[in-house]
């Protein structure tokens, strides 16, 4: 099999994957929030933030790290997984006894609280173990677990629903969700790899493991304290119908990121291999440019589909009791374009070793964003919340680009003002009729930015040959490459 032809099976598997989980994901929130109501949706919301934030601190970017490694050098696979399940059943731990003492010193914490962390800890310890299909270009088994988590979970959570059996029992449903994932995680593994995933502990491993995870870590911690920061102002200004209102779209819009997320799993190996190459960096920077590019154009269109069909999308999904939440909607996704670049920046900052330097800028985007929350939040409630991420993230885009300057060059930096101006010109121009069918709106809208985009020469397959050159080479003599 050609590495082309390994790279496009491998991006759909992977694709797919996360289509699944995006579909089934919404499916679930439209039928909780339906269930629960606003304002139990709004403490439902407070701790799946609390299980978004704990993930990351669980698993410290051990995942990750584990895919550059193996796709590297994949002799110790055993050792490498064992240790990172490890290091993850001692981070939970330690966070378990946080939450045990925070229970026993301000009391009245619900259970749930509890079981929103074995939630992040079965995840974690899936993603550990499926860093193995990723490093082995073996996608398809990435999509079959996602597709067994995502059973349970519709089976378990429509269960609970259906027999009236609360909050608490729909947070036990999730874990047991994400447990079975975890398991059918491990069953593949010895299919693709030959081993089943145990704890074990190699010091040497742990040691190179954490040396390129800990800011990398630090960097994702920030970024889901970047995204549900609001809640917690929320919650201590406004309370849980606010949460609810500011999670609604959120829930929604997150599941976008599955385009970038995909492509970036999908592109790791190749783009960590271009960077340990000096030899290859012309091809490093061609085909960095041309993603960037590429990147930002769906994203502006996804803009335009999502801005013109808030209104539908919000209430097909939760109801009519969650209308306010449009207007944040149509807010959260004018930030689409600025949360796929600051994700492409993370897949860069990995592969090109500059982990450290780049967490630095994410501490500067957190700061701003809480910084506008303390502003906006008191005199607009949620809607102010929303304006503070999509604006910190804004800040952080044109921020990453000075720190990649030297990959992207002034030529990235003239593609990304033109795609910002046309695409939210379009925008500009849509919400000033109101009074136009949605459908009408989603068709002029698209076909302008398209025909703005072809004429403009910003697309064109010929910018796509850097990209292809690279995936369709063949592996030089000496390099390893993962067998089937």
């Amino acid at each position: 099999m050609s590495k082309a032809i390994k790279i496009i099976n491998n991006s759909f598997f992977v694709f797919a994957a996360r289509i699944f989980e995006t579909i089934s994901g919404i499916v679930v929130i439209g039928m909780l929030a339906r269930y629960l109501g606003v304002s139990d949706f709004g403490e439902y919301s407070l701790v799946m933030a609390l299980v978004w934030i704990a993930q990351p601190i669980i698993s410290m970017a051990v995942p990750r790290i584990l895919v550059v490694e193996l796709s590297r050098d994949v002799s110790k696979a055993a050792s490498y997984i064992g240790t990172g399940i490890t290091w993850n059943i001692l981070v939970f731990a330690v966070l378990a006894l946080t939450l045990w003492l925070a229970d026993a010193l301000l009391g009245d914490m619900p259970f749930y609280y509890f079981t929103g962390l074995f939630i992040a800890f079965f995840l974690m310890l899936r993603q550990t173990v499926g860093s193995v299909f990723i490093a082995y270009e073996r996608m398809k088994y990435d999509t079959y677990t996602s597709l067994t988590a995502i059973f349970f979970l519709i089976l378990l959570t429509g269960g609970v629903i259906f027999l009236d059996l609360g909050l608490e029992k729909v947070f036990l449903a999730v874990a047991l969700a994400q447990l079975c994932g975890f398991v059918a995680s491990v069953l593949f593994n010895r299919k693709v790899a030959g081993f089943i995933p145990v704890p074990a502990m190699d010091y040497k491993i742990l040691k190179r493991l954490l040396a390129g995870s800990l800011a990398l870590s630090l960097i994702q911690v920030m970024v889901q304290l970047l995204l549900y920061c609001g809640v917690f102002f929320l919650k201590n200004m406004s309370g849980n119908i606010e949460v609810a209102l500011f999670q609604a779209p959120m829930r929604i819009f997150t599941r976008f990121m599955i385009i970038p997320l995909s492509l970036m799993v999908a592109l790791q190996p190749v783009f960590s291999r271009l960077a340990a190459a000096p030899e290859k960096k012309s091809e490093l920077v061609g085909t960095t440019k041309t993603v960037l590019k590429n990147l930002m154009i769906v994203s502006m269109l996804l803009t335009l589909i999502a801005f013109t069909t808030a209104t539908e999308v919000i209430s097909l999904i939760f109801g009519n009791a969650f209308t306010d939440s449009v207007a944040g909607f149509k807010i959260i996704v004018l930030g689409t374009i600025f949360f796929f670049i600051n994700l492409f920046y993370v897949m860069l900052c990995i592969a090109c070793d500059r982990i450290k330097s780049f967490a630095i800028i994410k501490m500067v985007e957190l700061a701003i964003c809480v910084l506008l929350n303390l502003v906006l939040v008191p005199d607009h409630g949620y809607i102010g919340s929303m304006w503070a991420l999509v604006l910190s993230s804004c800040i952080m885009s044109f921020g990453g680009y000075i720190f990649f300057r030297d990959l992207f060059q002034k030529e990235s930096l003239k593609d990304m003002f033109l795609i910002i101006v046309t695409g939210f010109g379009i925008v500009a121009v849509l919400n000033c009729a109101p009074s136009m069918n949605f459908i009408i709106s989603l068709t002029v809208g698209v076909f302008c930015f398209v025909s703005a985009m072809i004429m403009s020469k910003m697309f064109a397959w010929n910018d796509l040959r850097p990209v292809m050159s690279i995936i369709g080479r063949k592996t030089p003599q000496g390099e390893s490459e993962v067998k089937e």
